[in-house]
């Protein structure tokens, strides 16, 4: 009787500790993220939650002009909100970043399941490493793509490594739903997953006829498999393309379009430095690269080496292999914390345990390693919100929740906008550019036409009050095919950022482009300031300031300002629309007044 309590006893601390290992590494994501930047990332993320919102108000997926234009990076991303929001109501802009963090959380269980595949006692680890790396945490709190691209990423690699290794029908039918959610959650990832199965392909052929063990009869069966998979990966990709072509008359989203360059010394040396500065950015970050580094050569050393062939260990290579490859040729990102990395992180990071436990046997020598690693991440979790980060500290998140820009209705807003110092930046020019759109609608009772470089967080918020009254003009292409489909500006050099379409060009061939693309003066002009964009352009080109930010967005912590958030924004109107706006007040917007 005493042995078998013992026995349940037993178990029962198992469960709890089993539990205890995925719930440790969780909650350490959501609490770094909350504490250190409350609300990060960038207002590029709303040109993918109006997609979204489109589909759940209006049934169709549309840009902010009713057309059938995919503005979004990530089809999956937009079907999901949508979903979500239909069903609950809750406000897509929450549910962007609600949602970034779940997957965030969700995918800290699936590197935890992949790392226990590659070998046993590395989840824990890997999880805890995952879920205090930066870059993951950041992101999981930035509202894009980021989080739900590398789960769907473990998820891929544990369905395919599953139906390789065991061939069971629930591992295929897993593999044939993974898929669908592969091919669409970013637009390069069809071609991603062709190659990751090629290479497959080809690494266990080749081991099959180089290798002198007993190994020939399992490569023989993984190649059978192996070819299956692509079979149906193809014809899904096929299927998502064949989808895109009728519905938006597109291979790929508007972003692509708009940014890409094609293939180019200079691309592929823009993507290198930004692979190279995100994985170098601090000391701290270079030593995780590292032992990172070291860690995937290790395991491909043991693949190479070894007669035992591990799908899992293979996909999870040629994953990161084809990424950072794509990562080259595409140029990069212009975001901050590495975003690209993040859609590979996890996988990456699992390498760290698998060197580590096969080198060191002593159990207390490995946690104090872990340990150490453990602190230098929080090091560089600091030194980032100190840098680079465009939220704040969670007790100063509180100040500004409490406090800022009431008068411009912030309290319109969520938590997340009003503790993010873009989305903060945006606020007040939201509210001004909707009195302006008003006094205009109401004059010319017709469209009023928008023209800017900035369609985030603004244009959505204008676009959802006035759908079907505005039209916006994007200059970066991102949301129309208004400069990109036009003769004279679609061959502009392009950009990280999309097409680069100065005011100055723009106003110097606007007849020509006007006629070529059909397009209206705008009415309205808002855009950033700075260098290479002035007011006094479009003043030159018939236009009045009504509106002007300075200063910059504070975080207010002494310790954890985050990078400089410049708030300098104007909305300029056609003159011969000056008379709708007669007693309008001109205002300049110090933006320090607005913060606590």
């Amino acid at each position: 009787m005493f042995k078998r309590q013992s026995g349940k006893n037993k178990s029962y601390v198992r469960q709890l500790s089993c539990i205890a290992k995925y719930l440790i590494p969780s909650f350490l994501l959501v609490f770094l993220g909350i504490v250190f930047f409350s609300s990060a990332g960038r207002d590029d993320a709303y040109i993918a939650y109006w997609s979204s919102y489109s589909l759940a108000r209006f049934g169709e997926i549309l840009n902010y002009n009713g057309e059938r234009v995919e503005q979004g990076s990530s089809l999956l991303q937009v079907l999901v909100l949508a979903f979500i929001n239909a069903l609950s109501g809750i406000n897509i802009a929450s549910l962007g970043k609600i949602l970034s963090v779940l997957c965030g959380v969700l995918g800290l269980a699936a590197v935890y399941r992949l790392a226990l595949k590659v070998r046993c006692q590395s989840g824990f680890y890997t999880a805890l490493l995952t879920a205090t790396s930066v870059y993951f945490i950041y992101w999981s709190f930035g509202g894009l793509e980021s989080t739900i691209v590398s789960l769907v990423t473990l998820l891929l690699i544990l369905s395919y490594g599953a139906y390789v290794t065991e061939s069971r029908r629930i591992h295929l039918v897993c593999s044939i739903v993974v898929t669908p959610l592969f091919a669409t959650v970013r637009p390069e990832m069809p071609i991603v997953l062709t190659c990751i199965l090629v290479g497959t392909i080809v690494v266990v052929y080749l081991k099959k006829h180089i290798s002198v063990s007993n190994s020939e009869t399992s490569c023989q069966v993984f190649l059978l498999r192996l070819f299956k998979l692509l079979g149906i990966s193809i014809i899904i990709c096929m299927l998502v393309f064949a989808f895109r072509i009728w519905y938006f008359n597109s291979l790929f989203p508007q972003p692509v379009s708009a940014k890409s360059e094609g293939v180019s010394w200079m691309v592929f040396k823009s993507g290198a430095h930004y692979f190279l500065e995100q994985t170098l950015m601090s000391p701290s970050m270079a030593i995780i690269a590292l032992v990172t580094t070291c860690g995937v050569g290790y395991a491909i050393q043991k693949q190479c080496t070894e007669n035992r062939i591990s799908p899992y260990i293979l996909l999870s290579l040629l994953f990161l292999g084809t990424y950072i490859s794509f990562i080259f040729f595409s140029g990069g990102d212009w975001m901050e914390g590495g975003r690209f990395l993040v859609h590979m992180l996890p996988v990456a990071v699992m390498f760290i345990p698998f060197l580590l436990n096969s080198l060191i046997k002593s159990r207390l020598v490995l946690r104090g390693t872990i340990l150490l690693l453990f602190a230098v991440q929080m090091q560089a979790i600091v030194n980032f919100a100190k840098t680079q980060s465009t939220g704040m500290p969670v007790w100063d998140g509180f100040d500004h929740y409490k406090s800022f820009a009431l008068e411009y209705r912030a309290s319109d807003f969520s938590w997340f906008e009003r503790t993010n110092r873009v989305n903060m930046r945006d606020i007040p020019a939201v509210y001004q550019l909707n009195h302006i759109v008003e006094r205009l609608l109401a004059y010319k009772n017709d469209e009023v036409h928008i023209m800017s470089m900035q369609m985030g967080m603004v244009a959505y918020y204008i676009v959802k009050k006035h759908f079907g009254r505005v039209r916006t003009v994007d200059m970066r292409g991102l949301t129309d095919r208004i400069f990109t489909g036009c003769d004279i500006t679609s061959n502009l050099p392009r950009s990280q950022k999309g097409l680069d379409l100065t005011y100055q060009y723009y106003f110097t061939n606007r007849e020509a482009i006007e006629k070529k693309s059909g397009l209206d003066g705008p009415d309205i002009i808002f855009d950033l300031f700075g260098d290479l964009i002035r007011p006094q352009t479009v003043v030159d080109y018939g236009y009045r300031i009504l509106y002007v930010q300075i200063g910059k967005v504070h975080s207010n912590s002494k310790w954890l300002p985050g990078r400089s958030i410049f708030a300098t924004q104007f909305i300029a109107v056609r003159n011969d629309l000056e008379v709708a706006l007669a007693d309008f007040k001109r205002t300049k917007l110090s933006f320090q007044q607005l913060q606590p």
